[in-house]
C-alpha cells in the first residue's frame, strides 16, 4: 500500500510536471533567445545531415545530440514553435524523474527525494530551458543520468551518458574530469581496503581450512 502511494505520489508530480512544459508550448511564437542557431541546425541536420552555409558546411560552436534532438521534434511534429520545443519539453520532464531518482539514493527518503522532484518542477529557470529550444536541458539531463549510474557505480554506462552529454555541449568535459576523478578516489579506497583486510581474510580461510 506505501510502496503504491509512493508511486502515485511521483506520477502525480511528473504529469504535474509535464502540463506545466507542454500547456500552451507554441507561445511564444517565434525565435527565443538562442533558438534562432539551434533550430537552424536541426533544420540543416534533417536537410543536409550536416550544418551548413550557404552552398558549404559550417563550423559548429556545439556539438550535434542535442540539435539532432531537436531535429527529431521537428521531423514528428513540424517545423513550427512546438515542433522545436517538444524535445526539450519531455527531457524536461525526465530530468524531473532523474533528481527523484538521485535524491532517493543519496538520502534513501521518499519523502526528501518526491520534494526534490517537486520542487526542480517549479524551478523558473528549469522551466524556461524545458520550454525552449536550447542546448541546455539536455546537457543537464546527460549530466543527471550520468550522476544516477555514479551513485550506482555503474560505470559503463556512465561514460556512456558522459560521451552524450560531451556531444551535446563541450562545458560537459568539467563534469567528465569531476566524475572521472571520484570513481577514481573510490576504486583506490577500495582496493586499499580489500589489501588492508587481505591478510585476516587468508588467516580465516587458513583456519577454516585446518578446523
Amino acid at each position: 500500500m506505501r510502496a503504491t502511494r509512493e508511486r502515485m505520489n511521483l506520477i502525480g508530480i511528473l504529469l504535474f510536471s509535464a502540463i506545466l512544459r507542454l500547456w500552451n508550448l507554441g507561445s511564444p511564437k517565434g525565435f527565443i533567445f538562442d533558438e534562432v542557431y539551434y533550430v537552424d541546425g536541426a533544420r540543416d541536420y534533417l536537410k543536409y545531415y550536416v550544418e551548413m552555409d550557404k552552398s558549404k558546411a559550417e563550423f559548429i560552436v556545439h556539438p550535434p545530440i542535442g540539435k539532432w534532438l531537436i531535429a527529431l521534434g521537428i521531423k514528428v511534429f513540424g517545423d513550427h514553435e512546438f515542433g522545436w520545443r517538444i524535445a526539450g519539453a519531455i527531457i524536461g520532464v525526465a530530468s524531473v524523474y532523474l533528481i527523484y531518482r538521485a535524491a532517493r539514493t543519496l538520502f534513501q527518503s521518499e519523502f526528501l527525494a518526491l520534494s526534490a522532484a517537486l520542487l526542480t518542477s517549479l524551478d523558473g529557470l528549469h522551466l524556461v530551458m524545458s520550454r525552449t529550444a536550447l542546448l541546455d536541458i539536455f546537457l543537464m539531463f546527460f549530466i543527471l543520468l550520468a550522476f544516477n549510474f555514479l551513485l550506482e557505480k555503474r560505470y559503463w554506462l556512465l561514460g556512456i551518458s558522459l560521451g552524450l552529454a560531451c556531444a551535446t555541449k563541450w562545458s560537459a568535459l568539467y563534469y567528465a574530469v569531476a566524475f572521472i576523478a571520484v570513481v577514481i578516489v573510490q576504486e583506490i579506497i577500495r582496493i586499499k581496503t580489500f589489501t588492508e583486510n587481505a591478510p585476516s581474510l587468508e588467516n580465516s580461510l587458513l583456519n577454516a581450512f585446518h578446523n
